[in-house]
């Protein structure tokens, strides 16, 4: 639920550049909502995820948003469980974003 509070509160902010909620257990479905937040934001250039039990269904919303989303340059996403085929969608994605600086993905349960 965290997810999709953070998200609702956060479409309207046309200001935030960094946003850092490591270690919130947000899981799949508040990947699912941070993904929406991620289409939606113009000007966030930094999302940390980093340990928030965010598996292979969270990766299949994620990573379509962060290929989409032209200003984010940074995203973390360490230590989370999903599997290859959820790397394979953040690798895919990264495909389509020439520009991007960093894609941290860490320790993975591949």
């Amino acid at each position: 639920q965290g997810g999709m509070y953070l998200s609702s509160a956060m479409r309207a902010n046309n200001r935030l550049k960094v946003l850092d909620i490591s270690n919130n257990r947000l899981g799949d479905s508040g990947a699912e909502h941070v993904a929406g937040l991620v289409r939606a934001n113009s000007t966030l250039e930094k999302l940390h995820l980093g340990d928030n039990a965010i598996g292979d269904a969270g990766a299949r919303f994620l990573a379509p948003a962060y290929g989409v989303n032209g200003s984010l340059a940074l995203l973390d996403i360490d230590v989370n469980p999903f599997t290859q085929e959820g790397m394979d969608r953040f690798l895919a994605a990264l495909k389509t974003r020439p520009d991007v600086g960093i894609l941290h993905m860490g320790s993975h349960a591949y």
